[in-house]
């Protein structure tokens, strides 16, 4: 029967309290919808019992015991005139050891204090801590910044200096061409003037000399082609080896990002479970990532179908580049993916712990991807550099022995024709200046390709600057999000130790209002009639100690409930409402006893007389619930003493069904716990859906 009247009251309450403008219509999507929240612990504790009563004149009254305990001294006896506040009667804490309690709950409320205090400061010394982290992350933000402007200008100043030496090489050409010129004049003037007959035994000597030198050089380039061919298959098992190692490991990371971000139809459906909250903060983020992954996809598939018979120059450099750039598109694509976990909001469904696990494998992933590309860049330019020396020394040998082999003609010619000429010595020297020529055009290409590579490697050397800066910028952010969440956090167990003291000092007042309680003291003026007690007799609380009659007074009788006998003293001050005038009274006589009907009598003494006996008024006793009193208009779906209640949590609306204790005025008191520093929804989430819109704090 009292759920049923509970749960009608509620309703009524609700209709008051709830109705509102009909919901508009919703044209644009993602829409913020303002909201107000309250703290559980913020909401109002003091209530008032609404009673009714009639105004009666009294004259006897009955003293109550409001504690248990044995009597130490009686100090009126019957007869005696007593006055209001005066001793009566004194008892020994040998029942239920009040003080006992009271130096419990004094140690209690001190030591929460002290823990209080303890808490402030150790939270407040983890702050500082963790704005010194924010200053150490700063440094090495600022660090790396210094270092990649201080490298980049000394790479500059080495790409100005070789930019010189390819000017000066340039130079050297075009001197050494001129000579060229002017030696070729100066052997046509001297064949001309002279007929240089050759010594046939000189000649054969020098063509044997020449011979030998010849096939030394010759075996030199066949060792030459055989070492570079042994080389180049070195290289080829050496990149299908690293092919193999990248195809097992990019095959892994796409498969588990696939898991993550349901690209492919294989795993679409596998992160349903957190899709919503994925990268929620920043959805262009979560776009790129499933690019990047698409990409990759392909980039692997591609990767899959190469063919390692084919040992050209062309084939294998080819390869190493794939190769280069299939590993920066998979470092591209987990550098999406990191920050779309940073974006992402945290819900029961995808946990901080669950994102940082995440993290934690996509970031393993990040750095064996950084290995490997690292040292597949090492390989590259060790191909690179090979084929560049390898053509470079084939060439010049391959000219050495054309050199002889024109020579060895030359001679030949000589030894068969048994003289020398000025034309043997013509193109002898001729080819002299000509391979002169030629090392100068050698040193040009070489200045060239130095100029070429230092740029690359300025490239090289900058984009791992920039990473550095990156790291160093992603370790700042971290930093200044553990400070943000530790200040979030310190403000939840401040909130707590601060309750915990709260509770303390009122348990500490009780007790102390227990042992005031042993010393009895006269409610009113008036005339001891009887006393029902002895010294030494043990009695329990609600006894009756005393009869006491005073002069006729005016005065209003109420009853309380079972459940309202822990929140009303006698003592308690309350107002007295009358025909639209306000009055004072006092709670003067409490009994410890329920009637009949289970109600506890209780008697209000007015400060000021109201005009007629027999009127009715209302007297309001103001208590506090000692529990957080939350308005029945905030509640929905009341029903058995049962409701749901909202919660701002992470960014979203979560609703909570609560057990109902009692109703107090136009609020209830919760029999479900909730716990301290939840945020309470107080304004009307009717129109709101989460399609539509998204919730933002006024």
């Amino acid at each position: 029967m009292r759920k049923a009247i509970l749960a009608i009251l509620l309703v009524t309450v609700l209709g008051l309290y709830g109705c509102e403008d009909g919901e508009e219509d919703i044209e644009e999507e993602q829409r913020p919808y303002s909201i107000d929240t309250q703290k559980i612990q913020d909401f109002d504790s003091e209530a008032y019992f609404k009673k009714n009563g009639r105004v009666q004149s009294a004259k006897d009254i009955e003293k109550g015991s409001q504690v248990a305990g044995r009597v130490s001294s009686i100090n009126v006896k019957e007869g005696d005139q007593v006055t209001q506040g005066q001793t009566l009667l004194e008892m020994e804490d040998s029942v239920a050891n009040y003080r006992l309690q009271q130096q419990l709950a004094q140690n209690n409320l001190r030591q929460a204090e002290i823990e209080y205090e303890q808490t402030q400061r150790q939270l407040d010394k983890n702050l500082r801590d963790l704005q010194r982290g924010i200053e150490q992350s700063e440094l090495d933000y600022q660090s790396a910044d210094l270092e990649k402007r201080q490298t980049q200008s000394d790479l500059e100043k080495n790409i100005r200096s070789l930019e010189r030496a390819k000017r000066q090489a340039k130079l050297d050409y075009e001197i050494t061409q001129q000579d060229f010129e002017k030696q070729v004049e100066q052997l046509e003037y001297e064949r001309s003037l002279r007929d240089m007959q050759a010594d046939s035994s000189i000649a054969r000597r020098e063509l044997e000399n020449l011979e030998k030198e010849l096939e030394n050089a010759r075996d030199e380039l066949e060792s030459l082609e055989t070492n570079n061919q042994q080389q180049i298959n070195s290289f080829s098992t050496n990149i299908e080896n690293v092919y193999d190692d990248y195809l097992s490991l990019v095959d892994e990371i796409n498969y588990e990002a696939d898991k993550l971000l349901g690209v492919t139809s294989e795993n679409r459906n596998y992160n349903n479970r957190f899709d919503t909250y994925l990268g929620a903060k920043s959805n262009s983020t979560r776009i790129r990532a499933e690019n990047k992954l698409r990409e990759s996809i392909r980039k692997y598939e591609n990767l899959e179908e190469q063919d390692f018979d084919d040992l050209s120059q062309e084939n294998i450099q080819g390869k190493v580049q794939d190769l280069v750039d299939g590993l920066v598109q998979t470092r591209d694509m987990l550098d999406e993916i990191e920050s779309t976990l940073r974006n992402s909001i945290t819900s029961s469904s995808f946990t901080q712990t669950e994102i940082d696990g995440y993290k934690e494998q996509f970031g393993g992933y990040r750095t064996s991807i950084g290995s490997t590309l690292s040292e597949t860049r090492t390989l590259r330019d060790e191909v690179d550099s090979f084929f560049e020396n390898y053509i470079r020394e084939e060439r010049i040998l391959k000219r050495d022995i054309e050199r002889m082999e024109s020579e060895k003609g030359i001679l030949q010619d000589e030894l068969d024709q048994a003289d020398y000429d000025l034309g043997v010595e013509y193109e002898r020297l001729l080819l002299q200046q000509k391979e002169a020529l030629e090392n100068a055009e050698i040193a040009l290409e070489n200045a060239i390709d130095d100029l070429e590579q230092a740029k690359q490697d300025k490239e090289y050397t900058m984009e791992s600057l920039e990473n550095s800066i990156e790291n160093a910028q992603i370790g700042l952010e971290g930093a200044e999000d553990d400070y943000q969440q530790a200040q979030e956090d310190l403000d939840l167990d401040i909130e707590a130790a601060r309750a915990a003291m709260n509770s303390a000092r009122i348990e500490y007042q009780e007790a102390t209002d227990a042992v005031n309680d042993l010393t009895v003291q006269a409610p009113i003026d008036g005339k001891i009639g009887q006393v029902h007690v002895n010294e030494g007799q043990e009695i329990s609380e609600g006894d009756i100690l005393f009869e006491i009659s005073g002069k006729a007074e005016n005065e209003i009788r109420i009853s309380f409930r079972e459940r309202e006998m822990d929140y009303v003293r006698e003592g308690m001050d309350v107002e007295i409402l009358h025909q639209g005038e306000s009055y004072i009274g006092k709670l003067y006589s409490i009994s410890q006893t329920a009637d009949e009907n289970l109600n506890y009598s209780a008697r209000v003494r007015l400060q000021e007389e109201i005009p007629r006996l027999g009127d009715f008024v209302t007297v309001l006793v103001f208590v506090d619930m000692k529990h957080p009193i939350i308005p029945v208009n905030i509640l929905s779906n009341v029903q058995d003493n049962k409701a749901n209640i909202n919660i701002y949590e992470n960014g979203e609306l979560r609703q909570k069904e609560v057990e109902i204790q009692q109703v107090v005025g136009k609020g209830v008191l919760l029999k479900t716990p909730i716990e301290e520093g939840t945020k309470i929804i107080t304004s009307n989430v009717r129109g709101y859906n989460e399609e539509d819109f998204y919730l933002q704090k006024q």
